[in-house]
């Protein structure tokens, strides 16, 4: 916790302040401390298409597990596309060497829903860390959402 704290005083930050004429000397950081959440299986999820920015399609990758091995690429991620207004899933894979997704058709769906109501609430598209518990009351957690970075591919 104070690890994460005193990051508001690395050189990156202290040069993102300065640059943007705050103040260097303090900064109105929060650091919540949570629960673990028992994750069955966790991922990320694009409320929009990331390498196109297509509105109209939702992605989901996620893993059986945490989400740390799908976040930092250590895995090939099981994946679903994602109807944005209807909630259909229109297609579908599987991780090579797997049997079954570690996601329910209702579970993804739940997802996408959640994934775009956070983003009605922050106004644009989100890129979304989740993990699912599935003995918890409410299985779907949250554990970050940030603005989503589109990744346009380019052809020359």
């Amino acid at each position: 916790m104070v690890k994460v704290w005193s990051s508001t005083f690395n050189t990156r930050s202290l040069v993102a302040r300065a640059r943007k004429g705050l103040p260097l000397e303090s900064d109105p950081i929060g650091v919540a401390v949570l629960k673990m959440v028992n994750a069955e299986a966790a991922g990320v999820m694009f409320t929009a298409e990331p390498t196109t920015a297509d509105a109209t399609k939702m992605i989901i990758e996620g893993s059986r597990g945490l989400g740390e091995i799908v976040v930092s690429g250590a895995v090939i991620p099981d994946n679903w596309t994602v109807d944005a207004k209807e909630f259909a899933i229109v297609d579908r894979g599987v991780a090579a060497g797997g049997e079954d997704a570690c996601l329910s058709d209702e579970e993804v769906v739940e997802l996408a829903r959640v994934g775009k109501l956070i983003e009605a609430h922050f106004g644009k598209p989100q890129d979304i860390e989740w993990a699912i518990d599935r003995k918890a009351p409410s299985s779907v957690f949250i554990l970050q959402a940030r603005p989503e970075t589109f990744r346009i591919n380019f052809r020359f």
